[in-house]
């Protein structure tokens, strides 16, 4: 891996640094892999080249003046379309927004580049951020490094092709539903969702610009090609807002393997994974116990799958509902009162959310405490929890309407929508989550691993997850993107 733009951004930041190499000669050799590997990938939609290249020189002349800097100083990043950036068209992926030009940084874009960075374009997403591919009718279509007839997924989707194509420093993705860790997992990267509410969320689209209230579940993270970088960059994005607050995330339970407990979570009834990938997941659970980890495959949380699922995407489908228009939402609350009180398919808990009141959320949010304070009691005994991010591998590009899709897994075809069930697992109780790599189907696709852990512990699965770096290796660069 000599070529730099695949190196590890904390790798790059400390180059810059050493003056090994410049901002000005490190954006020229980005500039070069976006010209020739963005148009078979499409990850890139914006590329800002002049008000790059002036960034680029003036971070020249701050380093030969011998100027203290910043963390992220000099480093070439893009950013997810979802994230307003002050002077350039912000659109998440919404035609409506094809012309908006925000004049404030949304807070996340404003920390990195307070942190140095060089902002030098967007990434792809689908609409509205909402949905595990990412094709919209402004931009089109963006495809996986690995296999260009699959998705990336979504919504970081071309946030992720970026990374893991080497056209981009590092990314920040925003992740409600599996947004970061499903990229990453499709794209052999590492991955953070971050714990809810630590990494501010105004200037995401959508919803639309100007609201400022932060949506429930959704959070920021990192994408990137090394576990090393997860903390470094999750450094440079977290902390509070308010100035009578302060954030200090707890350091990591361990950093050796000898002193970790991870429960592993892989036989599920309510949903399945299919068996190459299990068998990779299953893998890196036995080299963590052979480093020393005590690694249980039986141990759960004291609540079924199915509990947490249903209490999670009672809530998603709420938040996303709420952008519906009002004959549409009408027409799902008639569908919920003929609903039959036991079916939790994917259309009815659609239909139920539209029909939740205030105080069906508060009863919502109750349950979804319970559910907190059993991870939290079940995490005194285990450091963390090893799953799947999703049912298989990176999956060809299907344009149908959800409803229409289907998933096969195991030779059996599964409703599209069931990719969020692992996902829900942190997502519904704000815990934080890693992807890691864990390797290779026989196809050539990447595999991630899932890691939980408590909630703002975020340190702690991002150490397991350096911890499989160090033991089953890394990121594996696409051999076309190479």
């Amino acid at each position: 891996m000599s070529d730099p733009c695949l190196l590890p951004a904390i790798d790059l930041a400390t180059m810059i640094k050493d003056r090994k190499i410049s901002p000005s000669e490190l954006l020229a050799i980005y500039s070069a892999r976006i010209e020739k590997y963005n148009p078979a990938l499409n990850a890139i939609v914006q590329f800002d080249s002049e008000r790059a290249q002036e960034t680029a020189r003036a971070a020249d002349d701050i380093i030969t003046r011998g100027e203290e800097t910043p963390p992220l100083f000099g480093l070439p990043c893009t950013i997810k379309d979802s994230f307003e950036v002050s002077g350039m068209i912000s659109t998440g992926g919404m035609p409506n927004l094809k012309d908006h030009i925000p004049a404030r940084d949304a807070d996340v874009v404003a920390r990195v580049r307070k942190a140095g960075a060089n902002i030098i374009g967007k990434t792809n997403v689908p609409f509205a951020s909402g949905d595990l591919q990412s094709f919209n009718k402004i931009y089109g279509t963006t495809n996986n490094p690995y296999d260009l007839a699959r998705t990336p997924g979504g919504s970081s989707g071309g946030p992720a092709a970026a990374v893991a194509a080497g056209m981009t420093a590092f990314e920040t993705g925003s992740d409600i539903g599996g947004s970061i860790r499903l990229p990453a997992h499709f794209c052999g990267l590492y991955g953070h969702k971050s714990s809810y509410g630590i990494v501010p969320m105004r200037g995401h689209l959508p919803p639309l610009p100007g609201y400022l209230a932060p949506t429930d579940i959704s959070v920021v993270g990192p994408l990137a090609r090394s576990a090393r970088d997860l903390p470094f960059l999750l450094g440079n994005i977290a902390g509070a807002t308010n100035p009578a607050w302060q954030l200090k995330l707890p350091v990591a339970r361990t950093n050796d393997p000898k002193n970790l407990r991870v429960a592993v979570w892989l036989d599920e009834p309510f949903t399945d994974v299919d068996a190459e990938s299990a068998a990779l997941i299953e893998a890196a659970a036995n080299a963590l116990s052979q480093a020393g980890a005590q690694v249980d495959f039986e141990a759960r949380p004291a609540f079924t799958m199915q509990e947490v699922f249903v209490n999670y995407a009672l809530v998603l489908y709420a938040i996303v509902a709420s952008n519906f228009s009002t004959s549409m939402r009408a027409a799902m609350i008639e569908a919920a009162k003929s609903s039959d009180p036991e079916d939790i398919s994917h259309p009815t808990l659609q239909a139920r959310s539209a029909a939740l009141n205030y105080a069906d959320w508060l009863d919502l949010n109750q349950e979804r405490a319970r559910l907190q304070d059993k991870w939290a009691t079940f995490f005194q005994s285990y450091d963390a929890v090893l799953c799947p991010v999703a049912p298989g591998p990176a999956f060809a590009h299907d344009h149908q309407g959800i409803s229409k899709r289907r998933l096969e897994i195991n030779g059996v075809k599964r409703p599209y929508l069931d990719i969020v069930h692992w996902a829900g697992l942190a997502s519904g109780s704000y815990l934080p989550a890693s992807v890691a790599p864990v390797g290779q189907t026989k196809n050539g696709l990447p595999v991630g691993v899932q890691i939980i852990g408590p909630w703002l512990e975020d340190h702690t699965p991002m150490a397991v997850a350096a911890m499989l770096e160090d033991l089953v290796g890394g990121f594996v660069p696409a051999t076309n993107f190479a």
